[in-house]
């Protein structure tokens, strides 16, 4: 389930990234 849990916070900080750029 950590697996999980990291995927999500990439998939988030990601977002927040293309958002910015």
């Amino acid at each position: 389930m950590e697996t999980f849990c990291y995927m999500k916070g990439a998939v988030r900080h990601r977002e927040s990234q293309r958002v910015s750029h």
